[in-house]
């Protein structure tokens, strides 16, 4: 690694002022800077040979997959949002520690730290973190957040030592904290650090955490917390966030036909959500009444709500459907579910209504599961998709399935089917965005 990096090859907003040498309780001195591009083949190389513990310790189970893009976005930070620290060996000038930090919230960021064995137990870990909530204090980072294996005893014990006493969240084998900076080291950020020695370093920090919980062997609570991260930046069901509460009646199930109907047609989610609300305006609350709309009217509101490309082929379609379902179940669809109660009929008699097709029929029976008895179909394909890319099941290589999704949902206090219909929004982002280039788990670019 360079030591001390030129001007020419230093990316915008490099803070040169993080470069310091320091002497560690041991004895011996370490050169801090801020990451560089340069330092992902060095980087690559330490994955690579890390030992298995150092590994599961820092991943919290396997290695990551080592790809252009993981490396890139180790590498690659903007120093404001995303900073992250290289600690050098002065006389080998091989890196021997990274610290760094990623946005997790308004002001909130999480924190990692991995150092090579033969410089642990010196207060290295210690000094890049203050130096970390020294750098995320200027930038207007009030709250450090971590997990970290409730097995790993140095770093419950680097956690007192950077933030005094603190109470850690443990549940499922992994330890939560919660790390919010003071208004005095805030302040204190504002001066200059200098070479400094380990010994003297402190914190003037505090550390809030919730009480302790079970104690438990696998590392279900940061799965958890990615799984949860997923609905909330992605969304979850494509019912709920229309307005539409399928499990409040007949009434809501008829609305959420009609829009299933609208988001299996080749056109854009966005598209298809705005003609709902064109059609739910003009008092179409059930697919039953679409036959009594002229077939003008009806192109009308498809173009207002953007299906000019396809309007008249769309209202054709939707006036075929309205007709099937007053013939056949008296113009209500709900009468569908009480119908057929397995999901083999259930599928059979949603596969010949004009313009459904498997895409539609997953959809919409995949937000009725718990309200309608044949409303089980299997796993969305996507769904298991983006678990696998995010690792939400960790090291398993059995398929995921259902009961285990529910599980997870669980573990994170979310509808198992937002959970669903959140992977699934994940793969489709990614194919627009391509999920070969993202390095996939709680590193994944969509969530960072």
């Amino acid at each position: 690694m360079d030591v001390e990096p030129g001007h020419a090859s230093l990316p915008p907003g490099y803070p040169r002022e993080y470069q310091c040498e320091l002497v560690l309780r041991d004895g011996r001195k370490v050169l801090i800077r801020p990451i560089l591009p340069g330092d992902a083949a060095e980087l690559a190389d330490a994955i690579k040979t890390a030992d298995p513990d150092t590994l599961r310790r820092r991943f919290l189970g396997g290695p990551p997959r080592i790809t252009p893009a993981l490396l890139t976005h180790l590498t690659v930070v903007d120093y404001v949002r995303r900073f992250a620290l290289a600690a050098i060996d002065p006389a080998s000038r091989r890196g021997v520690a990274v610290g760094r930090y990623e946005p997790a919230g308004e002001g909130v960021a999480d924190i990692a730290v991995v150092v090579s064995p033969a410089w642990r137990r010196a207060g290295l870990a210690t000094v890049l973190i203050l130096l970390l909530a020294k750098a995320a204090a200027e930038r207007g980072i009030h709250t450090f957040s971590a997990s970290y294996l409730a097995e790993n005893r140095p770093i419950a014990t680097l956690v007192q030592e950077a933030g005094g006493l603190c109470t850690q969240v443990i549940e499922q084998g992994i330890a939560e904290f919660s790390l919010t900076l003071d208004r005095r080291a805030r302040s204190a950020a504002a001066g200059t650090f200098a070479p400094v020695t380990a010994p003297a370093a402190s914190a003037r920090m505090r550390c809030m955490t919730p009480p302790v919980g079970a104690d438990r062997a696998h590392q279900a609570s940061e799965l958890a917390r990615l799984a949860r991260r997923v609905v909330d930046t992605l969304g979850g069901r494509y019912s709920a966030e229309l307005g539409i509460d399928v499990d409040a009646g007949d009434a809501e199930i008829e609305r959420w036909f009609l829009a299933a109907t609208l988001f299996g047609t080749r056109i854009s989610a966005v598209i298809a959500e705005r003609t709902f609300r064109v059609l739910s305006d003009a008092g179409l609350a059930r697919i039953g009444q679409a036959r009594h709309i002229p077939e003008e009217d009806f192109i009308a509101f498809l173009d207002e709500g953007g299906y000019a490309r396809y309007d008249a082929q769309t209202a054709t379609r939707l006036h075929a459907l309205s007709d099937m379902i007053s013939e056949r179940y008296d113009g209500r669809a709900a009468v569908i579910g009480r119908r057929f109660t397995t999901y083999p009929a259930l599928r059979a008699a949603l596969d010949v209504l004009p313009g459904w097709g498997p895409v539609t029929i997953q959809l919409f029976l995949r937000e009725l599961r718990g309200v309608w008895p044949g409303a089980q179909p299997p796993l969305d394909q996507r769904a298991e998709s983006a678990a696998r890319h995010l690792g939400l099941l960790g090291p398993d290589p059995a398929p995921p399935d259902l009961p285990r999704l529910a599980r997870l949902a669980a573990e994170c206090h979310t509808d198992p089917r937002d959970l669903e219909s959140g992977l699934v929004r994940l793969t489709l982002a990614h194919h627009r965005q391509g999920m070969g280039t993202c390095p996939g788990g709680h590193l994944c670019t969509l969530l960072t």
